[in-house]
């Protein structure tokens, strides 16, 4: 129903520039995951279970405030566009309603640490929502990856007896994997700014309650650790923009940060290898980062926490750096086949031309 209604009303991605798909698709599918997470979130309130991320009933409203206010940017940016500066100004609202309202989160009393603690929060809810939006670059990616994230929240809120995360948590999964079955190559709708900027607060602020509650150092840190590889990849995607040599002033890098490109992972490997070996590639860095960073947690071993960002820093690196170059002696050693052909048909002309990938 949903997206005969945004083909009615023609709200679309249309194909062309840095885009996969050849004809347009419907893109605030964030509709179906906030419903879902609605949907969810009343059943569990139903049966008896109180409160969102680790709120009583009485505090819900800073989170779902919070919530509407980044999928509402992202709605409206997916609508009718709306620049990175509106953005980002939403979500800094966002983040200032949970992290002041939420009674959940409790910072230190005297007024220089309350200030720089939400700060530091309101920059990793910031962070989060825009690393889940930048991870959102192929086909099936960013929901099958929010889904694995959040299940393992879930695993962890389960294990700690927080039943409200948990359902939060579990609810978000389930919005991801069934959105994906619609999102999954060829897609027939993308989630949108809408929807992966929700994702995206909403994991970011199960994962920062979860770290508030910990009451050891291993569980202060593994939570952020399942978002590690696309905050890696964000941050060096960031770095890259900003170093980038066209831009010579600080104004104009600073800008550069926020404007589009084929900078990410996931466009290295659509290159190297095609987007269906580059999602189930990334899936598995997501489920291991997953997986070794839960084992951290219940090993209490800070030891662990602290290989598994290290392999997620090498292994994010590794992709970025050597795949693309052994793309680019292939096209320059030997004439384009057709598979050739059609990866690199994805990638700007003057890079094509000289057989190399962005930098």
């Amino acid at each position: 129903m949903l997206i005969l209604a945004l083909r009615r009303f023609k709200v679309l991605d249309a194909p062309g520039g840095r885009k996969q798909h050849v004809k347009a698709v419907p893109r605030t599918g964030g509709v179906a995951v906030l419903a879902g997470l609605a949907v969810g979130s009343a059943v569990g309130l139903a049966g008896g279970i109180e409160g969102l991320a680790g709120l009583d009933l009485s505090g819900t409203l800073p989170f779902l405030s919070a919530t509407l206010v980044v999928f509402g940017v992202g709605l409206w940016d997916d609508i009718k566009g709306c620049s990175v500066l509106c953005k980002l100004l939403a979500q800094a609202v966002a983040a200032l309603l949970f992290i002041l309202g939420s009674p959940a989160i409790d910072f230190p009393a005297w007024p220089l640490g309350s200030v720089i603690a939400v700060a530091v929060a309101a920059l990793w809810l910031m962070g989060v929502t825009n690393a889940v939006n930048f991870f959102d670059g192929l086909d099936g990616l960013a929901p099958g990856s929010g889904g694995l994230i959040a299940g393992s929240l879930a695993i962890i809120a389960a294990s700690n007896g927080d039943q409200s995360s948990f359902m939060l948590a579990a609810v978000l999964s389930g919005a991801c994997l069934g959105f994906l079955g619609y999102n999954w190559r060829p897609a027939k709708a993308f989630l949108g700014d809408s929807g992966s900027l929700t994702v995206g607060f909403t994991l970011g602020s199960l994962a920062l309650v979860s770290s508030l509650r910990a009451e050891t150092t291993i569980g202060l840190v593994a939570p952020p650790l399942l978002l590690a590889v696309p905050l890696i990849d964000a941050a060096l995607v960031v770095v890259s923009r900003f170093r980038d040599r066209a831009q010579a002033r600080l104004l104009g890098r600073l800008r550069r940060t926020t404007r589009g490109d084929r900078r990410h992972l996931h466009h290295r490997l659509l290159a190297a290898i095609g987007p269906g070996k580059a999602v189930l590639i990334l899936y598995g860095m997501v489920a291991v980062s997953c997986l070794l960073a839960m084992m951290a947690l219940y090993l209490e071993n800070v030891s662990l926490a602290a290989v598994t960002l290290g392999l997620d820093v090498i292994g994010v690196a590794f992709l970025r750096g050597v795949r693309h170059r052994k793309l680019a002696r292939a096209l320059r050693a030997r004439p384009a086949s057709v598979r050739d052909r059609r990866r690199t048909a994805l990638l700007p002309s003057e890079d094509v031309r000289v057989g190399r990938l962005p930098t």
